[in-house]
């Protein structure tokens, strides 16, 4: 049920954007390829990308599942890629190129393309609501089946392949990720945004510098990128090998985590004193 419920959500975002934006229920005429176009006059955004190649490498691993018989893998696979990818980070990245009477351009073709066929990998463990969804993409239906079920299944192509698109989001949602995280342990109010400064190396520092704008929009955080190994960090900051993060709170925010803290500390003296006292008897 809360499956049915993401997938159902992702549909109602996506149809309410079409009809802000002034585009019309549209799917592409050939359904063979993974390659986004570009955008913009420039080349194609790295969240379309990741997304055609992480299509690509689901097709693969539901087709190799199936031909084993594995069907809990199959529809394990799916539910990951529907929910965590497409749901969770590719329709929140999309949600940012998204503008209103924009009509068809390029971002909502990727974006259809891409919903078009994760439907079609979906609907054998899926088919009921795969197929209302899919129903309602085009409205003449002259222009395609009559049904999800007799289209082509989407098949794996090796040249659709995107390693360092998916390197990149990697250490987009690793950044994204980690700033959350440290927000909500210092309770930050969620529409409060923080300043703070990225020592960044390597590709995190690249995927920084190009995604600023979704990195402050998506983890709430304008951050000041340095490239180059971090000094000491103080305060309220997170590590990790390809990069630290430092957030700049205010004084009562860190008052405040500091009382949460002691607080935290005498409780957990408290279950030592305890575990101790009955480890002696």
């Amino acid at each position: 049920r809360a499956f049915a419920n993401k997938i159902w959500n992702a549909a109602r975002f996506i149809f309410l954007n079409l009809e802000r934006s002034g585009v019309e229920p549209w799917m592409p005429a050939h359904q063979a390829s993974y390659l986004p176009e570009s955008c913009d006059g420039g080349a194609p955004p790295l969240e379309d990308r990741w997304m055609f190649s992480r299509l690509n490498r689901c097709a693969e691993a539901v087709h190799r599942a199936m031909s084993q018989f594995r069907y809990h893998e199959a529809a394990q696979t799916l539910w990951h890629f529907f929910w965590h990818e497409f749901c969770d980070w590719y329709l929140e990245l999309k949600k940012l190129r998204l503008e209103p009477a924009s009509g068809l351009n390029a971002h909502w073709r990727n974006l259809l393309t891409a919903y078009e066929a994760a439907l079609r990998l979906l609907h054998p463990v899926m088919p009921f609501l795969t197929e209302e969804l899919w129903q309602r993409l085009v409205s003449s239906p002259g222009s395609r089946p009559p049904s999800i079920s007799l289209n082509r299944y989407p098949q794996y192509d090796p040249s659709a392949t995107d390693p360092a698109a998916e390197a990149e989001m990697e250490a987009l949602e690793e950044i994204i990720t980690v700033a959350r995280n440290l927000r909500a342990d210092m309770k930050v109010d969620p529409k409060q945004t923080l300043d703070g400064v990225l020592y960044a190396r390597g590709l995190a520092a690249e995927a920084a510098r190009r995604e600023s704008q979704a990195i402050e929009r998506l983890a709430g955080v304008s951050l000041e990128l340095v490239e180059g190994p971090a000094p000491e960090l103080k305060g309220a900051a997170r590590s990790t090998p390809s990069f630290d993060l430092l957030l700049r709170l205010p004084q009562a925010q860190l008052e405040g985590q500091r009382k949460r803290l002691e607080k935290e500390i005498q409780q957990l003296e408290k279950v030592i004193a305890n575990s101790r006292r009955q480890l002696g008897d």
